[in-house]
């Protein structure tokens, strides 16, 4: 169960008129099912050669419903949705480990899954019309089918003088085919209709790489490598997009470097110099629209846009440089710090732009995934895991036991080509702060356990794009939970009754666009507000080992 609670405002900042301000409250309900499994099947063939089978599965389906009245200068009065969808996701990975010779290593390794979507919906409402009580039904069928294979291999080989070479390549090809449909009042859209129902996108990537693990002494490891990686996207047309491709690769140098202090045999030092390529979500290379369903017709609002996919988008490319520290106490502890500062390059963000589209007689907000200029982020993070003794000599005999853990993060980013102090990468946090305790209870027996967890994610802002900001308010999760085993070790349940968001708290998101009135030329802000509800969770969970 869930509430429906958004409002949008816009207003004339030149004339001070509220030109549409629009209420929307509502309930929702949802139900789903899921059931999957995975196992592992190892045959040892013989002394030298082994063979790993990997079967994965994943069923769901679920169906919910909704309905929400409206009240302002709004085109629907009261609506009522209804959904169902069907998912199942199979993969098989299979791997051979193969040591001709002592020191050297052969790993064959491929993968094989397939992953369907079935989805309906539909949307009732009534509109009013100059005093007049209009119905519109719109109703959408959507059948997703993705399929991925994956090749690998890698030879390893050890040498006397502390050198481990490692030579390989890996491949992988995806393919996505969507067939989507929209009826309104029982008719075919005419202007989706003109994209074609079916579409596809592909994704290949191919990488090859060597390098050298060289160990002179117990203290130092270096590591040195270059690896070669390509990855070509395709997405194919329709009546109103023509077949697109594009292909990227870059060579990329590796270098690690490890370091063991000789008092601290344990602990280590980090440096890492690496660069990687993150390939376009398939779904974003398909240009077919999803129109607002608010506004489904006619102008509409910044903050009520149509989406739509970008068949030019190309592959991200990331250079990073990590530093991590580990410090081991005595009886298993660890005290650990990492930084890390990261360029990306042709960055892949949606966009908000208002656009005359095939799809509408009126100019609308699409937003829709662009590679930008690139981008800058930064981090540091701190981490300590240990018992209550380890840092406290003199803790009561009660609370030895005791095991703390803290971690606090810091992030910090920079969007090239957005002005201001809040050109944020999407998703990223300023930071986040956990503290947890884990107690064993000696006087209930080693079997019995309990511990909670708190976890805070301060408020953000985040400057999307050069008119649109969205704010999201500060998150608080309190979670705790309860630990015993039945029977022996070995052939005992082990129980754990987990209690997730143990104090709900509503989560806010606010979204204001700035735009400009293409009749008067006056400035608009178009403000969007939604709150939404979160929920305490108890989960029991049983494991029995054989």
């Amino acid at each position: 169960f869930n509430n429906i609670d958004s409002r949008n405002r816009v207003v004339d900042t030149d004339t001070g008129q509220v030109l549409n301000e629009t209420v929307q409250l509502g309930t929702s309900e949802g139900r789903s099912a899921n059931l999957n499994g995975n196992a592992r099947l190892r045959w040892k063939a013989s002394e030298t050669l082994s063979l790993n089978l990997s079967p994965f599965f994943a069923l769901s389906q679920n169906e919910g419903k909704s309905q929400n009245n409206a009240t302002g200068f709004t085109r629907f009065r009261d609506v009522q949705g209804s959904s169902d969808g069907r998912m199942h996701n199979l993969r098989l990975n299979v791997s051979a480990n193969w040591r001709p010779a002592p020191g050297e290593s052969w790993d064959f390794r491929v993968g094989r899954g397939g992953f369907k979507n079935t989805s309906n919906s539909q949307r009732r409402e009534s509109l009013k019309d100059v005093g007049v009580d209009l119905q519109r039904v719109q109703d959408d069928h959507n059948v997703t089918d993705e399929d991925q294979t994956s090749l690998g291999a890698k030879w390893s080989l050890k040498t006397a003088q502390e050198h481990q070479w490692v030579t390989g390549a890996e491949g992988e090809r995806n393919r996505r085919t969507q067939v989507r449909r929209t009826l309104v009042d029982g008719m075919e859209s005419l202007a989706l209709q003109r994209f074609g129902d079916t579409l596809g996108s592909r994704s290949q990537r191919f990488a090859t790489y060597t390098q050298d693990e060289w160990s002179p002494s117990k203290q130092w490891s270096v590591y040195a490598g270059i690896r070669y990686e390509r990855i070509e996207t395709r997405a194919d047309g329709s009546g109103l997009m023509p077949d697109t491709r594009n292909v990227s690769q870059v060579t990329s140098p590796l270098f690690h470097l490890l370091w063991k202090p000789e008092a601290f045999p344990k602990d280590q030092v980090r440096l890492s110099l690496t660069r990687s390529y993150r390939s376009p979500n398939l779904n974003d290379l398909i240009a077919r629209p999803t129109i607002n369903t608010t506004y489904p017709s006619g102008p509409n609002l910044p903050t009520y846009a149509d989406r739509a996919g970008n068949p030019d988008l190309k592959p991200e490319l990331a250079t990073g440089v990590d530093l991590s520290l580990e410090h081991w106490l005595p009886t298993g502890g660890i005290v650990s710090g990492s930084a890390f500062v990261r360029d990306i390059k042709s960055l892949i963000r949606s966009q908000l732009a208002l656009e005359t589209v095939p799809w509408d007689t009126a100019p609308r907000w699409v937003s829709r995934p662009r590679n930008m200029e690139g981008a800058r982020t930064m981090g540091v993070e701190f981490e300590v895991k240990a018992r209550l003794d380890e840092v406290w000599e003199d803790a009561p005999p009660e609370w030895q036991l005791l095991l703390l853990r803290f971690n606090i993060a810091v992030f910090d980013s920079q969007v090239k080509g957005i002005p201001g102090a809040n050109a944020r990468l999407d998703q990223q946090p300023r930071g986040s702060l956990n503290v947890g305790l884990d107690h064993r209870w000696k006087a209930l027996g080693q079997n019995f356990g309990s511990g909670f967890n708190f976890n805070y994610v301060p408020a953000t802002r985040v400057q999307q794009t050069e008119n649109l900001r969205r704010d999201e308010t500060a998150r608080r999760q309190f979670d705790a939970y309860l630990s015993w085993s039945s029977g022996s070790v070995r052939d005992g349940i082990n129980w754990r009754l987990s209690f997730a968001n143990l104090v709900p708290r509503d989560a806010q998101v606010t979204s204001e666009a700035i735009t400009l009135d293409p009749v008067t030329g006056h400035t608009l802000v178009t403000d969007s507000w939604s709150r939404n509800r979160t929920f305490r969770v108890v989960s029991l969970r049983a494991d029995l080992r054989f």
